[in-house]
């Protein structure tokens, strides 16, 4: 009984893992008791949900009878997994590679018949359309891109153009995708192909840049990824190094919220970002139900 669980004394946060057409009605339902709430992403089935949800959050936060600090962040394991960080230092801080503009990122993630996630009856039988695991799923994919591309611009603009399709018919709306994405001014483009319809796992991003080449890719033979920069900066000989990464975002992004929730430091995994890396999923979406038909994400969504 969820009255009984949020009238535990001395309860400061909740971490939530609900059916995804479900969620969103518990999410405010405990944020408005003044405990913190950790929800699975992603943030809503839609945007339109995900935004009235952050309203909704933000009148609670601005609300002079209700603590102020009652912190909400949406799993997103991403933003903290190691090898996914030092990929995004790479580019942003350390400049190995130059200045970006081009990339190509394949995700083949296989949900067979049995797999435990999917047989669940909500994906199963999902309430939000023909985006289906996309909408789960693929806010992985986007956050990973909004993490490590210079696309944080005032003025930056993204263009979208994708194919859906299905191919495995125990995976229900759409299963594969190929995109393509323009940066605006930014001179920034590259290609996205994902499918769940697959047999084995596969992972691999390659970020192009003016004096460099990132490769990040998942291990087959042990968990974790590995990360490789090839590099030649002005001036300079060649130079190329590899790393080795374990899983740990999970791990992190569950500290980063009890840090967040103690005031020691903020957290990552905002509602906000959580609401951008639905927006561009959505986008590819809609593109794809338009036979490919370009999809404009402006600034404040990227």
């Amino acid at each position: 009984n969820v009255e009984e669980v949020l009238n535990i004394p001395n309860l400061d946060a909740v971490i939530m893992a609900l059916p995804l057409d479900v969620q969103p009605s518990f999410i405010p339902m405990v944020l408005e008791r003044g405990i913190h709430v950790l929800s699975e992403k992603p943030i809503a089935p839609t945007v339109q949900i995900g935004k009235q949800l952050l309203q909704h959050y933000q009148s609670i936060l601005n609300t002079q009878n209700k603590p102020k600090h009652v912190v909400w962040s949406v799993a997103e394991n991403y933003r903290y997994e190691p090898a996914l960080t030092r990929a995004s230092k790479s580019i942003l801080v350390d400049d190995d590679i130059g200045t970006p503009f081009l990339f190509r990122l394949y995700v083949g993630s296989p949900f067979t018949p049995d797999n435990k996630y999917l047989n669940t009856q909500w994906r199963k039988e999902s309430s939000w359309g023909d985006g289906g695991l996309f909408v789960d799923a693929f806010v992985h994919a986007s956050a990973l891109l909004r993490l490590i591309l210079p696309i944080s611009s005032s003025s930056t603009t993204a263009r979208i153009s994708a194919i859906t399709s299905s191919h495995a018919k125990h995976i229900p709306g759409v299963d594969t995708m190929i995109t393509n994405v323009i940066y605006d001014p930014i001179q920034l483009s590259g290609s996205i192909s994902a499918t769940y319809a697959c047999t084995h796992m596969k992972f691999e991003l390659e970020v192009i840049g003016t004096h460099g080449t990132l490769h990040l890719s998942r291990n087959v033979d042990k968990p974790g990824y590995h990360f490789k920069v090839d590099s030649v900066k002005e001036g300079k000989s060649s130079s190329s190094w590899k790393e080795d990464f374990g899983f740990g975002g999970i791990e992190l992004e569950f500290l980063g919220f009890a840090a967040h929730c103690q005031q020691l430091e903020n957290d990552c995994n905002t509602p906000l970002e959580a609401l951008k890396d639905l927006a561009f999923v959505e986008a590819c979406l809609e593109s794809g139900k338009n036979n490919g038909d370009f999809v404009i994400l402006k600034e404040d969504d990227l």
